[in-house]
């Protein structure tokens, strides 16, 4: 189970209640049901839950599938704190202005960086390793041939080769 995705998904899932709260105060306050009714403010904080919407899921999907395949728990929380803190930052950045912010610049950066490293990080266990696995037929075949157990040694028995040797040989690998 990916735990540490678990629990950056459900941060995730309260940064996003927080901006939905907001945007629900500002409807009811105002009395505007739908859309932004001309309000300068209230579309500002649509378009700051917009961007959160954009880029956090696929971000955190991206996250969920590293973590299935194997990447080192510390890379995870790295990615994970780094999207986060770049949600938040953004967030923050773009809730107080709609021009040039610090927040909205590191947001944008953090969040950016973490999507690359994560692309970076897909490609090299998703694409990088396919054709790569061995399968049970190949492992024969590299015990057969004797690979060597770091020693210099064969790592293959006699009894070992007296078995795989003609499995090997009958798989033509």
């Amino acid at each position: 189970m990916p735990r540490i995705t678990l629990l950056f998904a459900s941060l995730h899932a309260l940064l996003m209640l927080v901006l939905l709260a907001r945007i629900s105060r500002h409807r009811h306050g105002h009395r505007i049901g739908l859309g932004d009714g001309g309000d300068a403010l209230l579309a500002r904080k649509i378009r700051v839950h917009g961007n959160f919407v954009e880029h956090a899921p696929f971000a955190l999907l991206l996250l969920g599938l590293l973590e299935l395949g194997g990447l080192a728990s510390t890379w995870l929380w790295i990615f994970g704190s780094a999207l986060l803190l770049g949600r938040v930052m953004h967030a923050a950045g773009l809730s107080r202005t709609g021009g040039y912010s610090i927040g909205r610049f590191w947001g944008t950066a953090l969040t950016w960086l973490a999507l690359l490293a994560k692309l970076r990080g897909g490609v090299h266990y998703g694409g990088g390793r396919i054709g790569r696995s061995a399968t049970p037929l190949r492992r024969l075949r590299r015990l057969h041939a004797g690979v060597l157990d770091g020693q210099g040694e064969a790592a293959v028995s006699p009894e070992a080769d007296r078995l795989v040797g003609p499995v090997a040989e009958r798989a033509d690998l």
